[in-house]
């Protein structure tokens, strides 16, 4: 069982609880975990991650971890080694199998962050996101294939979208 659990979230069913462990703010050593609803098979998804920055504390140890519509994968943001500051990798989004695999990087955005949660296109085919750019400074609507890569500004100023069918 890990030590220093932050944030759960329940899984869509109640099966499964998703959590952060870690201990030092800025480090690269945070860890997403998944243990059964009754406590068994405490298991980690992935390690090594940087999930929290020290200036902004964002995303935090709570991060933005986001149960896939299949209920298959997770997706998550991860804080880059510039964040904080206007350099290239500042947050990204990641996936990574419930039942067992490798987290793989979805993105690979320059001067984005505070990204917010992911939506899935109507035909299940491309994700759709809003995040800060620091080349404009303004919010942007971005989107991107399901499996990931990529990514497509689509338009500056916006505050908020809705797929439609």
């Amino acid at each position: 069982v890990a030590v220093n659990g932050f944030s759960p979230i329940w899984s869509p069913d109640g099966q499964q609880i998703v959590y952060s462990s870690g201990a030092d703010v800025g480090a690269d050593n945070w860890e997403i975990r998944i243990v059964n609803a009754d406590g068994s098979n405490d298991r980690s998804l992935g390690k090594d991650f940087k999930l929290i920055g020290l200036d902004p504390p964002e995303p935090g140890p709570s991060g933005k971890r986001f149960w896939s519509d299949d209920r298959r994968q997770l997706l998550f943001t991860v804080a880059g080694v510039s964040y904080g500051s206007p350099g290239p990798d500042l947050e990204n989004w990641w996936t990574v199998p419930v039942d067992g695999g490798e987290p793989r990087k979805l993105t690979d955005l320059e001067r984005a962050f505070y990204l917010q949660q992911l939506e899935l296109s109507p035909d299940d085919q491309s994700y759709a996101f809003i995040s800060f750019w620091y080349i404009d400074r303004s919010l942007h609507l971005w989107t991107f294939a399901r499996e990931g890569g990529n990514v497509t500004p689509i338009d500056g100023g916006v505050r908020w979208y809705l797929w439609l069918p």
